[in-house]
């Protein structure tokens, strides 16, 4: 068996492994798009895995007539952007700080940022309830959007810790000798290098803020501030539910996310 041989099995092998883990990963998406098309009948008896047997696109037009759709939308919407700009924004400058700049304590400042990571949220979940109530923000988003910016702090940090540390410091300096100001390298140089990391951090910040329900269940008593988590799981009846519809909604909800990863 010459090596043009061995290359043209290796390559059938990896194309037939990762064509696997495509459908192994695709399936559920198709699983739930072919899932929102069908009536509660199929969905638990006749074809619950199948192509629909009669097609219900009418679950889409329930979605937004039978559900306050847009507004949990726009709920949502606002507490990931707003989350995701926050805090990105100040993980950058924080983690830039203690990568790139030598000073006393920077070390203890990120160790102790990150320490933030090991601290599970059921040890401040009711300090912070209380805290929300004495700012007076329980009838705003606000009351879930700091919380999220301060959670997500630490993991940030250190994902764009490392990332700066990669970049080689001649850059910078390089810069600085022919006139740059701090900012301008932080600006025109570091954070075009940075926008892979810097991408990747956003979407999984915003995975996190668009799906987070625990924290906001706690907090946003308020029913026209519910996240689309929340007003999902207000969707189930007591006595009949159209999961057809809900899986409508579980697909329009899955949209903006989808499209930001494909982005």
């Amino acid at each position: 068996m010459n090596y043009k041989t061995k290359q043209n099995i290796f390559s059938v092998l990896k194309y037939a492994v990762l064509s696997l883990f495509a459908v192994v990963a695709l399936y559920p998406l198709l699983w739930l798009t072919l899932y929102s098309f069908k009536d509660n009948e199929q969905i638990f008896s006749t074809n619950p895995f199948g192509f629909p047997t009669t097609w219900h696109f009418e679950n889409y037009v329930n979605a937004f007539h039978q559900f306050p759709l847009v507004l949990y939308f726009k709920n949502s919407i606002i507490v990931t952007v707003i989350s995701v700009v926050i805090g990105v924004s100040i993980a950058l400058i924080f983690a830039y700080a203690i990568a790139r700049m030598k000073f006393k304590g920077s070390s203890f400042l990120r160790i102790f940022l990150i320490m933030g990571m090991f601290l599970p949220v059921q040890s401040y979940v009711i300090p912070l309830i209380l805290q929300v109530k004495r700012l007076g923000l329980q009838d705003s988003l606000f009351a879930v959007i700091l919380p999220y910016v301060g959670m997500g702090a630490p993991f940030s940090v250190l994902v764009l810790f490392g990332g700066f540390r990669s970049l080689p410091k001649e850059l910078e300096e390089s810069a600085c000798i022919d006139g740059a100001s701090i900012y301008s390298c932080f600006n025109k140089i570091i954070l075009p290098l940075m926008s892979p990391t810097i991408a990747a951090l956003i979407i999984y910040k915003a995975m996190n803020s668009w799906n987070e329900y625990g924290l906001a269940f706690l907090i946003l008593r308020n029913p026209k501030l519910k996240t689309l988590p929340l007003g999902l799981a207000s969707f189930v009846g007591e006595i009949s539910t159209n999961w057809g519809a809900i899986g409508a909604t579980l697909v329009i909800a899955s949209l903006p996310i989808l499209i930001l990863y494909l982005c």
